[in-house]
């Protein structure tokens, strides 16, 4: 007997939900299927600023060599990794950035001009020329040359690591 009892507890049940509700509940493949879209993203600003050399090829000052065709500034993170090889010359003027990043067989000269990065300047299998003018921030190097001119001024943080090249005035201070 107990078990008509549940049998007719079902059917009623059922029976309810069909009268309150309409139609009985659709199972997950009566649903309806939407398709996936995709919605465009707005723009986003480049993270770092490129050389690209695309310029005269040579100058730092040459707002066209640069991604952004326009120079970086203070607030940038700076990259040049090129596959020409590229000969970067800073003349004159100050120069500050957040950070600058020199890879590859890509040589930066710096000739009478304030260099400052705010988080360092990293030399990676690079030349970094110091010809004339001021470093400000530390530079690290990493198997690397360091060329320094005599006409190099003030102090200047370099952090050694690997296989590096150090040639010019190199004077050895320590405190």
């Amino acid at each position: 007997m107990a078990s008509s009892t549940r049998g007719s507890r079902s059917r009623a049940t059922s029976k309810s939900i069909t009268r309150l509700g309409g139609a009985a509940p659709r199972r997950r493949a009566d649903r309806p299927r939407t398709r996936p879209s995709l919605e465009s993203l707005e723009s986003r600003q480049l993270l770092a600023v490129n050389w690209t050399g695309a310029g005269d090829g040579t100058s730092w000052l040459d707002p066209m060599n640069w991604d952004t065709r326009g120079l970086p500034g203070m607030s940038d993170d700076v990259i040049i990794d090129s596959s020409s090889d590229p000969t970067v010359n800073i003349g004159s003027g100050d120069v500050a950035i957040r950070s600058l990043s020199l890879r590859g067989n890509d040589r930066l000269v710096l000739a009478g001009t304030s260099f400052a990065t705010t988080t360092g300047l990293v030399v990676d299998s690079a030349t970094l020329e110091f010809d004339a003018g001021t470093i400000g921030g530390t530079t690290y190097l990493y198997g690397s040359s360091l060329v320094i001119g005599p006409s190099s001024q003030g102090a200047a943080d370099f952090v050694l690591r690997g296989a590096n090249a150090l040639y010019g005035d190199v004077a050895n201070a320590q405190s």
